[in-house]
């Protein structure tokens, strides 16, 4: 008489998964916003009864079917009932990070107490924790992390927010994809895919390669628009980061007129760079680079400002540019939305990964 054949325990399926989509531990990590430590201490069972959020996360990040994730699911829970959850404790690492560095609150068997220090410190520290690898820069405006974001006056209005952490309170479309055609000065033109969804914490927004020859270092972008009516002065901003070739990433904020003018705020962390700029006619306001754009790693916070006749275009609470097109002032209505680009060949994946979080719109008085 045969007996039943016993469910592989989590760690053995994780790896089973992992290796069949042909991911090292470090490339599970990137895409589940964990630690390389902590997908070898699940693997290897050193770490048991990991959280359920956590299951969540790397079945997306192995693209698994519905069975396969309740297959997942299932086995973190008999690990959990096997007496040995108790001790378990996440790594420091998995602690601080998530998607865009965010420190990520305790799992579980934590007592309420525990819980709530955590908050607080997280409150404490704010942006020196948003970053999940800091790193030593010559320039002293940018040696240890972002500069906080800019308070709104005093009279602004929080318009809408949104952590972009939650799909089921989203403020822009859940998912999208699509084409889209590139012309070049030579006559030639080339057609790119790009997509985005929410997803392991924040919007990941993608350009898909290969990039084409062409003769004028075209930017292959996309973006999303936010549905939601404009008051006359605003500012928009958001949290963005490079996770797949920084080298060839670009991203930022746009503002599209009632009567269609496209003003895009962009910029390039690869070699701190940025532009301010018209889209129709492909008029620049503003173009430079500063030191206040921190690297492709770390997390930079982009504010676009429109009052009156004026733009101002901020990074990591730092005013980089600003202009006064003479048909700003006559405008009506309008749109915000983020921007994505790839600006040349990439290295990874034929492909450009940006991640954003923390979108905040705001009317200014």
């Amino acid at each position: 008489m045969s007996t039943p054949e016993e469910p592989a325990p989590f760690g053995a399926l994780l790896r089973h998964h992992r290796v069949t989509a042909g991911l090292t531990q470090a490339d599970l990590a990137e895409r589940a916003g964990l630690s390389a430590r902590g997908i070898s201490d699940l693997e290897r069972g050193a770490r048991k009864a990991p959280h359920p959020h956590t299951v969540r996360q790397l079945a997306a990040a192995l693209r698994l079917g519905d069975d396969d994730t309740a297959a997942l699911m299932a086995a973190s829970r008999r690990d959990d009932a096997s007496g040995e959850a108790g001790s378990v404790q996440p790594t420091p690492a998995e602690r601080r990070t998530t998607a865009l560095g965010a420190p990520r609150l305790p799992t579980t068997r934590r007592s309420l107490v525990a819980a709530t220090g955590l908050l607080v410190l997280a409150i404490a520290l704010g942006d020196l924790l948003l970053s999940p690898r800091l790193e030593s820069r010559p320039e002293a405006p940018t040696a240890l992390a972002p500069s906080p974001a800019p308070s709104p006056a005093d009279d602004s209005q929080l318009l809408l927010t949104d952590t972009l952490a939650d799909p089921s309170n989203a403020a822009f479309t859940r998912a999208l994809s699509g084409s889209t055609q590139a012309t070049f000065s030579d006559g030639g033109s080339a057609t790119y895919q790009w997509d985005f969804a929410y997803m392991y914490s924040a919007i990941v927004a993608h350009v898909l390669g290969p990039y084409p020859a062409n003769p004028d270092d075209a930017w292959l972008a996309a973006g999303t628009t936010l549905d939601k009516p404009l008051p006359r002065d605003f500012a928009v901003q958001v949290r963005a980061r490079v996770t797949r070739s920084p080298e060839a990433s670009a991203f930022g904020l746009a503002f599209q007129t009632g009567s269609g003018l496209l003003y895009q705020f962009e910029v390039t962390p690869a070699d701190q760079g940025y532009r301010l700029w018209l889209v129709q006619g492909q008029s620049t306001a503003a173009r430079g680079r500063s030191t206040w754009i921190l690297p492709p790693s770390q997390p930079n916070l982009i504010r676009l400002e429109i009052r009156g006749d004026t733009l101002r275009a901020l990074t990591n609470g730092h005013e980089l540019a600003r202009a006064g097109p003479p048909e700003l002032g006559a405008r009506q209505g309008g749109s915000v939305g983020l921007r994505w680009a790839m600006t040349g060949p990439p290295s990874e994946g034929s492909s450009v990964e940006v991640r954003f979080a923390q979108f905040a719109l705001y009317a200014l008085p």
